[in-house]
């Protein structure tokens, strides 16, 4: 339903910009984020929706951190003289 949608996609925003401040080593507040999750979470479970937001933020989260781990494989390696 759309409002699954909606929730679904107001989770994995917040969820995916915890992550890359998390990334950039200024993740912070975990009572601030449970705070805003769980209503989403709440809303979500209601509507049915919750697999299928979480499944949305996984294929994006692992996206994420694959792109984070080949940039910092990447500058590593151009450092490296043999």
């Amino acid at each position: 339903t759309s409002i699954s949608n909606s929730l679904g996609a107001s989770l994995v925003g917040i969820l995916q910009n915890d992550l890359a401040e998390r990334a950039r080593g200024s993740g912070g507040g975990e009572s601030d984020l449970c705070e805003r999750l769980k209503p989403l979470l709440q809303g979500l479970h209601r509507t049915k929706g919750l697999d299928s937001a979480l499944e949305r933020y996984k294929t994006i989260a692992l996206a994420g951190i694959k792109a984070t781990v080949k940039q910092a494989c990447t500058r590593s390696f151009r450092f490296v003289s043999y």
